[in-house]
């Protein structure tokens, strides 16, 4: 027979409801309160996928208003190189103890462009580089198999282009009014070594990171593997629930391009 109200309601209170055994151990409280964070977390994620997004526009204008042209046009053209063929590659990661709920990401863009002087005796050398954060490819599905196990979680395109909106819109990388992610990469005490400084909206930071290049024959090619953390490019990386679901602060960095020789008949970009 079906139990009366007041023994549904005992029923309900019962312990045995969340613990086979009739008592709450200190286990069974600790998966109960898993259990209540998953559900938490799922309904609070839900409720933000469904919040109104910015329209994410790119820009009109080429390079950056501040870019030193001519500085450039200045120089002899045996001492100028065009930037050409390019590779940028960002990882980050997944933190906190409910990153199962999150993925990994892989971040590209061959739009990296600039110019490069390449000073005789080296001292003096520099390059100013650019791309637009609009024109970052976000988990690209074969980028993501190249990338190992932490992305081998397959993600539906209106997840991709939800995480797009959040990563350009003005809480984050704000590209609508900061069209422009720039470059300057000048001499460090090593050959090996270069330092760059990194202008992300209105923040610019200055780190040392090791590079392998070569320059023959008019032609210049650079790689370079480094990491960098949100807090050092004036980010605030995602994090919620106390840090139980959160971007982690590393971000992974390569780097190769190949620069040509400037052509006469050109004066910069």
């Amino acid at each position: 027979a079906e139990p009366r109200s007041a023994e549904r309601a005992t029923m309900v209170c019962r312990p045995d409801w969340w613990s086979p055994s009739g008592v709450i151990s200190a286990a069974d409280g600790s998966r109960i309160a898993d259990r209540l964070w998953l559900i938490f977390a799922c309904l609070l994620l839900a409720g933000c996928a469904a919040l109104p997004q910015p329209r994410i526009e790119p820009v009109a204008i080429t390079q950056p208003e501040d870019f030193p042209t001519a500085f450039y046009q200045r120089l002899p053209d045996r001492e100028v190189y065009q930037v050409g063929e390019t590779s940028l590659v960002l990882k980050t990661y997944r933190a906190g103890w409910l990153k199962g709920l999150a993925h990994a990401h892989v971040m590209t863009t061959d739009t990296l462009t600039g110019l490069i002087h390449v000073d005789p005796q080296g001292s003096a050398s520099r390059a100013d580089l650019y791309f637009r954060p609009y024109d970052l490819v976000l988990d690209d599905p074969a980028m993501r198999a190249a990338a190992g196990e932490e992305f081998a979680s397959s993600r539906s395109p209106e997840d991709i282009a939800a995480t797009r909106l959040r990563m350009l819109g003005p809480r984050q990388l704000d590209s609508n009014n900061h069209p422009f992610i720039q470059i300057r990469v000048l001499p460090a005490a090593s050959a090996n070594e270069v330092r760059l400084e990194i202008s992300v909206k209105d923040y610019v930071t200055t780190k040392p990171v090791p590079v392998s290049w070569q320059l023959r024959e008019g032609r210049l090619q650079l790689t370079s593997e480094f990491q960098l953390r949100h807090r050092e490019l004036g980010l605030q990386r995602y994090s919620a629930f106390a840090g139980a679901l959160a971007v982690a602060e590393e971000v992974d960095v390569t780097l190769t391009l190949t620069a040509a020789q400037r052509d006469p008949s050109t004066t910069g970009l």
